[in-house]
């Protein structure tokens, strides 16, 4: 799926979209794999090994296959040494347009956070209307940053982003867990505040390049508003993955029509973007991968699954 989960003690693993940024996904962490494929057999694909370059990768094609080739029963992860500090900054902006520019120059200045989040003006509503929130009415969008590494180079990580941020309107920092979580908790707060916009949900997750987050996102705005709808816009500014969400009635024949229209839309803006469907869950069954895939591509990966699941009783109807 693009995921990880982080391991405690004072080892981790890559930390899953919200950290990619910085540590990547989950295929640059399985070194290898134990999976069984239908009728029992039983596949060794890689090891403990950092270093293994015999034979194809088959067990990168299983990363991110969500069960359409085979059953993993055993993984082989990499893992790296659990930061000793961290520290997160939330800041505040007039506009999307003016987070997204301040998020440049820190990319441009060789600074590498592991994570940096984007709140759009209608996260800001939906948060403001469901809670208290600390920031003037003069903020309408928000960067979330954290940094993480030594407690020696913490510190100057932090000045060096506080530097490129300047141009903000307002922040806090917060330094170790605690701090940090009051102002992770705005994020995490996102999705169950956009109930306020209607009782059910579609969700989206595509990625676009960087450089073309804040386009796709004003376009994705626009088509969501060209069908009566407002658009949830939030998700991992720096490796351009937007979680577009929209939220309507399904007892509204009419609004699930116009959302389900609406979502489909996006899709395809995002391709027009250079960008994929999907940046962290797979083909699904709502997206309809074909438009992102060639029917080449498309035949050649559907001959790969057919020759791990001759049957197709794995996953049947997932995706491609």
């Amino acid at each position: 799926s693009g995921k990880a989960t982080s391991v405690g003690g004072n080892v981790m693993t890559c930390a899953g979209g919200l950290r990619a940024v910085k540590y990547g996904v989950t295929r640059d962490y399985v070194l290898g794999m134990e999976a069984v494929l239908p009728g029992g057999k039983l596949l060794k694909l890689g090891g403990r090994a950092h270093k293994d370059v015999i034979g194809l990768d088959i067990s990168r094609m299983f990363v991110g296959s969500e069960g359409t080739l085979g059953i993993v029963t055993k993984l082989y992860l990499k893992l790296l040494p659990k930061p000793e500090s961290s520290a997160s900054v939330l800041v505040g902006y007039p506009s999307l347009d003016a987070a997204l520019s301040s998020m440049s120059k820190v990319f441009a200045a060789g600074i590498l956070p592991c994570a940096v989040e984007f709140m759009n003006e209608t996260v800001l509503e939906i948060l403001s209307r469901t809670g208290d929130v600390p920031w003037p009415d003069t903020v309408k969008s928000l960067l979330l940053f954290q940094v993480d590494g030594s407690r020696e180079t913490v510190p100057l990580e932090n000045a060096r982003l506080a530097a490129q941020l300047d141009d903000a309107l307002w922040s806090m920092q917060g330094v170790g867990k605690e701090e940090e979580d009051r102002l992770w908790a705005f994020r995490r707060r996102v999705s169950s505040s956009s109930y306020v916009l209607g009782p059910d949900r579609i969700g989206g997750d595509m990625a676009v390049p960087r450089g073309s987050l804040l386009k796709a996102v004003r376009r994705f705005e626009a088509i969501a508003a060209s069908h009566g709808k407002r658009l949830i816009g939030f998700g991992h500014a720096g490796d351009g993955n937007i979680h577009a969400n929209l939220h309507y009635d399904a007892s509204d024949p009419d609004d699930a029509r116009r959302t389900a229209a609406a979502h489909h839309a996006l899709d395809d803006a995002a391709l027009e973007f250079g960008g994929s469907l999907s940046g962290e869950h797979g083909g699904g069954c709502l997206k309809d991968v074909g438009k992102q895939l060639g029917a080449d591509q498309l035949e050649a990966m559907r001959a790969v699954r057919r020759l791990f699941d001759p049957q197709g009783i794995l996953n049947p109807g997932k995706g491609y």
